[in-house]
C-alpha cells in the first residue's frame, strides 16, 4: 500500500530579506534584460487608455447632448422645428435656455480634460442649434406673414362677393387689400413691377368673385358689370367669370323653359279641377247655396294666368248672385224689386257685354224668386218658419214651452213677417200643423171630449189669435169648432156635445127629430139670439160670425131634442152657454169679466170730451170753413155715433153712420176694455169727490 507522506518537522527558517533596492550605479542588465522601454510603453498606454476614457466620457457627453437637440427640435410632437406660425417666434430663447441647462447638468459628471473637450462640443452644438432655430424662426415669420397676408386678402375677397351689389364696400375691400400687399412688398423687398403684378392679380381676382356670386343671382345684371370691369381682369379669370355667367344664363333659360313647360302642365291640371269646382259651385250659387271651397282669384291667376281676371269676374257675377238669392228669400216685395234692378242685364235698355251671362244671372234671379213667392202663398206660415231665424226661435221656444205667451208671440212675429213680405193671406198656422190640427178634430173620441179640450186648448194656447187660426181652418172644420173656441165660458157638456155634432151632417141630424120640430128651433133660436144679433149688426162681416152661431145653436139644440128635451129648454140651454159669457149693451157685447157700468160711463166721458182736434173731420161741401166742418162732424158724432165690439173682442171701436171715425192721425178710434174701466172708475171716484165736497159744505 501506497504511503502518504506526513510533514513532521519545520524546515523553513526565518530571516531577512535581501534588500531590493538597486543602486544607481549598477548596471542595466545587471539582473538580466534591460526593462526600461517597457515601461515608457506601459505609460504610454496608460496615457492611451485615459485618453479613451475620456474620448468615450466626452463621447458619451456628445450623446447626450445629441439625444437633447434631436428631442428638443424633432419630436414629432413637441420639437420645436415641428411649432408653425407664432408659435414659434419665440423658440430660440427657449430652447437655447434648455440647451444651456442640459450643457449644466451633463458637465456635472465631466473631469479635466473632458471638460475642455465637452465645452468645445458645446460652443460648436449651440452655434449649430441657434442657426437652426433661427432659420425655422425666420421661415416660420415670413410663412406666418404670408398666411396673415394671405387671409386677410381671401376674407376680403369673401366679403367684397358677399356685397357684389354694393360697390362701396367693394372699393373698401380693394383698398385694403392694396395695403396689405405694400406692406408684404416693403417687408419682402419687392421691385414695384412685382408689387403692382400682385396688385393686378388679387384685384383681378376679387372682382371675378364679386362678378361670379352676382351670376350665382342675376347672371344678366353680372353679365352688364362683366363688360365694365373686363379690362380689370386677367384672361384667366376673364374667362373664369364669362364661362360661368354664360353657364348661368344657359341654366336660368333651362329652368325657365323647364318651368313654363311645368306651369303649362300644373296650368292644365288646374284648369281642369277649377273647372269642375267652378261648375260645382255656380250650380251651387244657382241654389242660393254657399260653396265651402270656393275658387279664389289667386286660383285662377295659377290656371289661367292672364286670362284670370276676365275668368274669376265672370264666376264673382255668380258668387254676388248667391247672396242675393238667399236675400230674396226674405225680401220684402220693394227690396227684391230693388235687388233685380240691381241685376238688370240692361239697365238702361242698351245689353253690353256678357249680356246673354248677365241676362242667364237675372233669369236664375227672376225664376227663384218665382219660386219663393208660389211656396210662400202655397205656405205662408210654413215659409216664415224655413226663412226667419227670429220666427225659427220662437218656434223652438214654444215647443220647448208651451204656453199663451210662447205661442202667442210666435203667431204675431210669423203674421208680421207675413205681412212685411208681402204675403196676401197671412196664416197662422203652417200646412202641417193645420193638417195636424184637422186630423186631431176628427180623430174625437166617443162624446167629444178630446176634441172640445183640444179646441178649448187651442183658444187658451192662441188667445186672441185663436179666431185667426179657424179662418185659416175655415171650410175644413166645422163651425161648432168656432163657437166653441169664442166662449171661453162655455160648460164642457155642451162643448162636448158641439164637438160630436159638429162631425154629423144636417140629415143625419135632423131625420132625429119630430116634424115641425126644426121650424121650431130655428124660430125659437132667432128669438133667444135678437139681443146678440144686435151687437153683431155694426161690426164688419159680423153678420156673417152671428150666421154661425146661429147655425151651431139649432144643430146642437136639435141634437138635445131628438134626446125628448122640449125645444124652449134645449135652445134655451144652448143660448146661455154660448152668449152667457157677455154683457148685451146694444150695439156691443162685454165680456162678463169686464164692468159693463165702467164700460158705459166710459164710453159717453170719451165721447163728451172729444173736440174737434182729437178727430179726422169728414171731406165737407165746397165752401164750408175747415173749422165748421170740423164742428159739425163733431156734433155728428157726438149725437149718433156707436161703440161695437172690435174684431178681436178686446175692447170697442167708434163708428159713425157705419164708418169708423178717425183721430187727429188718420188712425181708427179704439179703446180698450181696460181704457174705458178706467175712465168709468176715475169719473166714478170724481163724483164722489163732488158729493163729499157737498156734503162738507154743510149745504
Amino acid at each position: 500500500m501506497a504511503r502518504i507522506p506526513r510533514l513532521t518537522s519545520q524546515r523553513a527558517q526565518l530571516g531577512a530579506l535581501p534588500s531590493g533596492a538597486l543602486s544607481p550605479a549598477t548596471p542595466q542588465g545587471t539582473f538580466g534584460p534591460d526593462l526600461t522601454g517597457a515601461a515608457q510603453q506601459v505609460s504610454d498606454m496608460a496615457l492611451r487608455a485615459a485618453d479613451r476614457a475620456n474620448t468615450a466620457q466626452v463621447m458619451e457627453a456628445d450623446s447626450l447632448l445629441t439625444e437633447f437637440e434631436n428631442t428638443a427640435l424633432y419630436d414629432p410632437e413637441k420639437g420645436a422645428l415641428n411649432a408653425r406660425g407664432k408659435n414659434a417666434f419665440g423658440l430660440p430663447e427657449d430652447v437655447i435656455s434648455q440647451f444651456d441647462s442640459r450643457v449644466n447638468e451633463i458637465r456635472q459628471n465631466l473631469r479635466g480634460p473632458q471638460v475642455d473637450a465637452f465645452d468645445k462640443l458645446v460652443a460648436q452644438r449651440r452655434q449649430q442649434i441657434s442657426r437652426t432655430l433661427q432659420r425655422h424662426v425666420a421661415s416660420e415669420i415670413a410663412t406666418y406673414e404670408q398666411t396673415q397676408a394671405d387671409a386677410l386678402i381671401a376674407g376680403s375677397q369673401v366679403a367684397a362677393a358677399n356685397y357684389y351689389n354694393d360697390p362701396e364696400r367693394i372699393g373698401m375691400e380693394l383698398r385694403r387689400q392694396r395695403g396689405a400687399i405694400m406692406a408684404r412688398s416693403r417687408d419682402l423687398g419687392w421691385s414695384e413691377a412685382q408689387t403692382k403684378a400682385a396688385i393686378q392679380e388679387t384685384e383681378s381676382a376679387t372682382l371675378s368673385q364679386v362678378l361670379v356670386r352676382q351670376a350665382t343671382h342675376d347672371p344678366y345684371v353680372a353679365r352688364d358689370r362683366f363688360k365694365e370691369l373686363e379690362g380689370q381682369l386677367t384672361p384667366s379669370n376673364r374667362d373664369t367669370v364669362l364661362n360661368r355667367i354664360e353657364s348661368e344664363i344657359r341654366q336660368r333659360e333651362a329652368e325657365a323653359r323647364a318651368r313654363r313647360a311645368e306651369q303649362r302642365q300644373i296650368q292644365a291640371i288646374a284648369r281642369a279641377e277649377l273647372s269642375d269646382r267652378a261648375e260645382d259651385a255656380i250650380a251651387a250659387y244657382s241654389s242660393g247655396l254657399p260653396y265651402e271651397n270656393a275658387p279664389t282669384l289667386s286660383e285662377f291667376r295659377a290656371a289661367y294666368g292672364d286670362e284670370a281676371g276676365e275668368r274669376f269676374e265672370r264666376f264673382s257675377r255668380y258668387q254676388q248672385m248667391q247672396p242675393a238669392l238667399q236675400e230674396l228669400a226674405t225680401a220684402s216685395p220693394e227690396e227684391a224689386q230693388q235687388i233685380m234692378t240691381d241685376f238688370n242685364p240692361a239697365p238702361n235698355g242698351i245689353a253690353g257685354e256678357d249680356f246673354k251671362e248677365r241676362q242667364a244671372i237675372a233669369q236664375t234671379l227672376q225664376r227663384s224668386y218665382e219660386s219663393l213667392i208660389k211656396q210662400r202663398e202655397q205656405d205662408p206660415a210654413g215659409y216664415v218658419l224655413r226663412y226667419s231665424p227670429t220666427v225659427r226661435q220662437l218656434a223652438e221656444d214654444a215647443q220647448q214651452n208651451p204656453s199663451p205667451e210662447t205661442y202667442q208671440a210666435l203667431t204675431r212675429a210669423n203674421l208680421a213677417e207675413q205681412r212685411r213680405l208681402g204675403v196676401q193671406n197671412p196664416m197662422p198656422l203652417t200646412q202641417s200643423q193645420a193638417q195636424s190640427f184637422l186630423q186631431r178634430f176628427s180623430d174625437q173620441e166617443e162624446g167629444g171630449e178630446n176634441a172640445a179640450q183640444m179646441i178649448e186648448g187651442s183658444s187658451h194656447l192662441y188667445g186672441s189669435y185663436f179666431p185667426v187660426v179657424l179662418q185659416q181652418l175655415q171650410g175644413k172644420l166645422p163651425a161648432e169648432a168656432k163657437v166653441i173656441s169664442g166662449s171661453s165660458k162655455m160648460p164642457r157638456p155642451l162643448a162636448e156635445r158641439m164637438a160630436v155634432v159638429g162631425k154629423m151632417k144636417d140629415d143625419d141630424l135632423y131625420k132625429l127629430l119630430a116634424s115641425g120640430a126644426k121650424a121650431d128651433i130655428q124660430s125659437t133660436v132667432l128669438e133667444k139670439l135678437e139681443p146678440l144679433r144686435q151687437t153683431f149688426m155694426p161690426q164688419a162681416g159680423g153678420m156673417q160670425t152671428f150666421a154661425t152661431i146661429q147655425r151651431v145653436v139649432e144643430r146642437t139644440a136639435a141634437s138635445y131634442v131628438a134626446e125628448g128635451i122640449p125645444v124652449s129648454e134645449a135652445v134655451q140651454n144652448v143660448v146661455d152657454g154660448v152668449a152667457g159669457e157677455y154683457h148685451l149693451a146694444g150695439t156691443y157685447r162685454i165680456p162678463d169679466s169686464v164692468d159693463p157700468n165702467a164700460v158705459k160711463v166710459g164710453t159717453d166721458i170719451y165721447l163728451d170730451a172729444l173736440t174737434t182736434e182729437d178727430i179726422r173731420p169728414l171731406q165737407g161741401i165746397a165752401g164750408v170753413p175747415e173749422n165748421l166742418n170740423a164742428e159739425q162732424t163733431l156734433a155728428s158724432i157726438q149725437d149718433t155715433a156707436e161703440w161695437v165690439t172690435n174684431d178681436d173682442e178686446t175692447g170697442l171701436r167708434l163708428l159713425n153712420n157705419g164708418y169708423r171715425v178717425l183721430d187727429a192721425q188718420g188712425k181708427p178710434i179704439e179703446l180698450t176694455w181696460q181704457q174705458l174701466m178706467n175712465l168709468g172708475t176715475d169719473a166714478a171716484e170724481l163724483q164722489q169727490r163732488r158729493e163729499a165736497n157737498w156734503l162738507n159744505t154743510g149745504l
